[in-house]
């Protein structure tokens, strides 16, 4: 789930 995980960290980089 690598994409999964990349989607996580793109939402909370944009969130911060």
């Amino acid at each position: 789930v690598r994409y999964a995980d990349e989607n996580v960290r793109t939402k909370e980089a944009k969130k911060k």
